[in-house]
């Protein structure tokens, strides 16, 4: 067997034969065009639905450092699904939605205004936020981000509506590496 490279995260395995080598070729013209774009941002970030992690790799495709996070209770169906980090922000305020206040309520008890106020114990957003532009429209909701918590058992959980929960110290650390630089996210499996 021969190792081909798909990007600086994955491997794929191929038989050496006919078949084999073409679709070598044609992985390799498919690699060269996907590590060409990776190459172009500073980080890489991979949310893994699978191992209930957020990778952070360089721009040469090594791993950096890894955050377990809380994710959806749900699992996109459109994975993978990549973004762009719009911006960061530390002690962000949280805007609720109408359908969060309405679960809050319904199963918290929680009453939320429509911004929960930095400081505030009921601000899910916690101590940092990477705000996001995805790539593709309808791939995930574009108000799902990458957060700190209030919450911090909730971390190895399939618990949010949506959004990616780190432990505050590991949004502070992960903000504190990729503020300023360009970064390229992707949601997978």
């Amino acid at each position: 067997m021969c190792i081909i490279a798909v990007s600086p995260f994955k491997e794929v395995y191929v038989r050496k034969h006919a078949f084999g080598t073409l679709l070598i070729l044609i992985i390799l013209a498919f690699c060269q065009i996907q590590i060409q774009a990776q190459q172009n941002f500073d980080y890489f970030i991979l949310i893994s639905f699978t191992d209930m992690k957020l990778y952070l790799y360089n721009h040469n495709g090594e791993l950096v450092k890894s955050y377990s996070v809380a994710l959806a209770q749900t699992m996109p169906k459109d994975l993978p699904a990549e973004a762009i980090v719009k911006e960061t922000c530390i002690d962000p305020a949280w805007f609720t939605t109408p359908l969060i206040r309405r679960t809050y309520l319904r199963d918290k008890k929680i009453e939320l205004p429509f911004v929960v106020e930095t400081g505030d114990p009921r601000n899910a957003m916690g101590k940092g936020a990477i705000t996001l532009t995805y790539l593709a429209e309808g791939s995930i909701d574009p108000l799902v981000a990458i957060h700190g918590t209030n919450d911090e058992s909730s971390i190895g959980k399939r618990v949010t509506s949506g959004c990616v929960r780190l432990h505050n110290k590991d949004i502070l650390a992960l903000i504190d590496i990729i503020g300023g630089k360009s970064t390229r996210v992707m949601f997978d499996r």
